[in-house]
């Protein structure tokens, strides 16, 4: 009662007495404050429920401040119609205060926030930057959509992955190639990567995993080469590349790609299984092979290069490749021609060991290009020749036994067999009223043998000459020789009342001019030779001429060949005829075959049969063998 004195009565009136208690007056008064009162109190109510609904709303407490600043409004309204009846004037002097407080820390608020709220985007300020935003979102979506076309585009993946702190993986990021290659979709392991790491091949998986560590604790690029395993395919080889970045939550999130390397690796595997293919054709071969770069330095070498210079192939590598020879100039100047003329074929040089033993070798080298098709240096072969040279050696000194034999032959042996006939001639001459029929034709054989034994010596020695005591091997004119042979022929020609018919193209070849003058003048000779006797000899012949070959053909109409002998003919001292039906050694044919054979030709015949003639050919090389090897060592 005491506080309620206090707060109100207190020997004051009610404020009705001032409005002398007139019901109208009173009725205004009261329903305005209390309309007043309601209002007020209905403002907070809203102001707290949209404070407490917008969580973004700024300024939250100038909406609590100016709530409390109504609220006591509407109190003072309140007390307004309380006191018409009860004087509580001190209480409503205190609501008033209270008021007075409110009202003056919001202002001050207000004065405070409402520079700052001015500067608040207006409804169509936030109209536009929210059309601004949509409009950045859309663009930023297109990009997006850009660049997963492109990342789909790309061969392989572009992915991001990332290792949280607990151990657990995801990938934020893959383009659609991670679908092709590891058979799960982007969306399959946004969450966990477990999915991606189940089908790494057993054997690499351990490795797999050890680089992601080592990349996540060195904050290191991460590159590795793995393989996928399938149970319907082949392995599939991978190269990743990614680069880490720490992230605030303690995660590390690599952004990188991922390829399909099988068909690399594949024809890696094939290049590899080529090159041990090549170095074991290489090792398989007894001749020293080396490799040498443009600058005369060595690059590969042969298991035999060792051999025959007792230098490892590590200390032959890098080494210059005229180090090894006798005379290094003279194999310098071989290496330059390789250059100039694209190789050299059997280029003489001498290997020196290191033991001081030497080798005689003919080099064989050409150029060998890049890819570029650029020249990258020099592929050499060395044979050895040291047998060969021993053969030389010994076919010069059997050549020049064989000349001595031949020259005792054609002395010693002859001029005993020259005193036979002389004398058994003499004897017959002094003998002759005194010798009967038989003794007469008793030497008479005796006297033929003797001078067929001559003449055999003779073509013999003809024989063992070819190749060795002839016209060295040189360009000349094919139809000077024909005319030559013809002029040696004509006694034999007008003497069998015969004709030679001579045909084609005689060109220019390299041969030994006396050795294919007695080829034709053989060949020609026996188409003249044999005949009937009541037909004249008719002989054609013809030559045919080829950038490379030179073929004569003889044809004659004469007695003609059994189809069956004709292998007999070029054989020494094959006759198929009688000697008493025609004069000759044996020798002619087998003389030829071996002139041929020395230019590296070929001989024939072709006959239908006795009676219906016949035909020889010969091939020759319009640059001989031999001549093809001179021009190789002068080069």
């Amino acid at each position: 009662m005491q506080f309620i004195k206090f707060i109100g009565e207190n020997g004051l009136m009610p404020h009705g007495y001032c409005l002398s208690w007139n019901p109208a007056l009173l009725s205004l008064h009261v329903l305005s404050d209390v309309i007043i009162a309601l209002s007020y109190y209905s403002i907070p109510v809203c102001l707290a429920y949209f404070v407490r609904r917008r969580k973004d709303l700024p300024y939250r407490r100038l909406f609590w401040m100016f709530g409390l600043f109504i609220v006591a409004c509407g109190t003072t309204h309140l007390l307004a119609t309380i006191i018409i009846w009860v004087p509580l004037y001190w209480l409503d002097g205190f609501a008033k205060a209270i008021t007075a407080l409110f009202s003056a820390v919001t202002a001050v608020a207000m004065v405070w926030i409402i520079p700052r709220a001015l500067q608040l985007p207006t409804s169509v300020q936030l109209e536009a930057e929210i059309a601004e935003r949509k409009k950045a979102q859309q663009e930023q979506q297109e990009v997006l959509d850009r660049l997963n076309k492109i990342a789909g585009l790309v061969p392989g993946v572009v992915f991001q992955f990332r290792l949280c702190p607990d151990g657990s993986s995801c990938i934020p990021y893959a383009s659609e190639g991670l679908r092709t290659i590891y058979r799960v979709g982007p969306e399959q392991v946004r969450e966990d990567a477990s999915g991606v790491f189940a089908v790494v091949h057993p054997d690499d998986i351990e490795n797999h995993l050890a680089s992601i560590r080592i990349s996540a604790r060195d904050m290191t690029p991460w590159h590795q080469e793995y393989r996928l395993q399938f149970d319907d395919a082949a392995a599939l080889w991978l190269l990743g590349s990614a680069l880490p970045q720490l992230q605030p939550d303690g995660s590390i999130l690599w952004h990188g790609f991922l390829i399909d390397i099988t068909e690399q690796k594949e024809l890696e595997e094939a290049l590899r299984e080529s090159a041990l293919y090549t170095r074991s054709l290489i090792e398989a071969s007894l001749d020293p092979l080396v490799t040498i770069g443009a600058d005369g330095r060595i690059m590969d070498v042969s298991a035999a290069t060792e051999k025959a210079t007792g230098i490892a192939r590590d200390a032959l590598i890098g080494s210059d490749f005229c180090d090894y020879f006798t005379e290094s100039g003279q194999a310098r100047a071989g290496y330059q021609q390789v250059f100039e003329q694209g190789s050299v074929t059997d280029y003489p040089l001498v290997i020196r060991h290191v033991s001081g033993k030497l080798t005689d070798v003919l080099y064989n080298a050409t150029l060998y290009r890049d890819t570029q098709g650029k020249v990258a240096g020099v592929f050499a072969a060395a044979r050895d020749i040291t047998a060969r040279k021993k053969m030389e050696e010994e076919l010069q000194r059997s050549n020049a036994e064989l000349d001595q034999f031949a020259y005792a032959v054609s002395h010693d042996m002859r001029q005993p067999l020259r005193m036979v006939a002389s004398y058994l001639t003499l004897l017959e001459k002094a003998l002759a009223g005194r010798l009967d029929e038989d003794t007469r034709e008793y030497l008479s054989y005796a006297i033929e043998g003797a001078k067929r034994m001559d003449q055999m010596i003779l073509a013999m020695l003809d024989f063992s000459r070819v190749g060795r005591k002839t016209d060295p091997i040189t360009p000349i004119s094919s139809r000077e020789v024909l005319d030559d042979t013809l002029a040696m022929l004509k006694s034999d020609i007008i003497a069998g009342d015969g004709a030679v018919e001579v045909t084609g193209d005689w060109p220019e070849l390299v041969a030994s001019r006396d050795e294919l003058m007695r080829l034709l003048q053989n060949l020609i000779g026996n188409a003249l030779k044999y005949h009937e006797p009541d037909q004249p000899p008719c002989v054609e012949v013809h030559a045919a001429a080829t950038p490379a070959l030179f073929r004569v053909t003889v044809r004659d109409r004469g007695i003609g060949i059994d189809p069956n002998q004709t292998e007999r003919l070029f054989k020494v001292f094959s006759r198929l005829q009688a000697r008493t039906r025609f004069e000759g050694t044996g020798v002619g044919l087998a003389l030829c075959r071996k002139i041929v054979e020395h230019h590296g030709g070929r001989i024939g015949v072709e006959s239908a049969g006795e009676g219906c003639g016949s035909t020889f050919w010969f091939e020759l090389p319009r640059a001989s063998a031999h001549e093809k090897s001179l021009r190789g060592r002068i080069s």
